[in-house]
């Protein structure tokens, strides 16, 4: 399994164990979906490393290698007869716009943390 496949797995992993936690247990999903925001965006900054490393030496030949070429590509065929496969990859504009997903998800996703601990962020007056 490739890179970009991850990225399909995991919040997929993330959502099942969120909706197989016992209600006795609901304060483990925030801290659930927390790890897996958080393991999304360590995969993004690999995403990211790799994806520079494979575009960085066509740039000087080809000026829209960035947001041409398709790279990290994973292709697995699953019906042949029909024509159907598994095709995933990046580019430019896909790269950044996983790597502002994962930092926003992982904003958006640490904004209860606080209230979990008691602490109100939006109606808190510096004394």
């Amino acid at each position: 399994m490739g890179l970009v496949s991850w990225f399909i797995l995991i919040p997929f992993a993330t959502a099942m164990v969120v909706v197989a936690t016992p209600s006795s247990r609901w304060y483990w999903i925030r801290w659930i979906a927390l790890a897996g925001t958080g393991t999304l965006l360590v995969l993004s900054g690999v995403l990211a490393w790799r994806y520079w490393q494979l575009a960085m030496p066509e740039v000087d030949t080809m000026r829209d290698a960035l947001f041409t070429k398709i790279y990290l590509v994973e292709r697995v065929p699953w019906f042949e007869s029909l024509g159907i496969q598994y095709f995933v990859g990046v580019d430019g504009i896909s790269v950044s716009m996983v790597i502002l997903t994962a930092i926003i998800i992982e904003c958006l996703q640490l904004d209860p943390i606080h209230s979990f601990f008691g602490i109100d962020m939006a109606n808190r007056v510096d004394t």
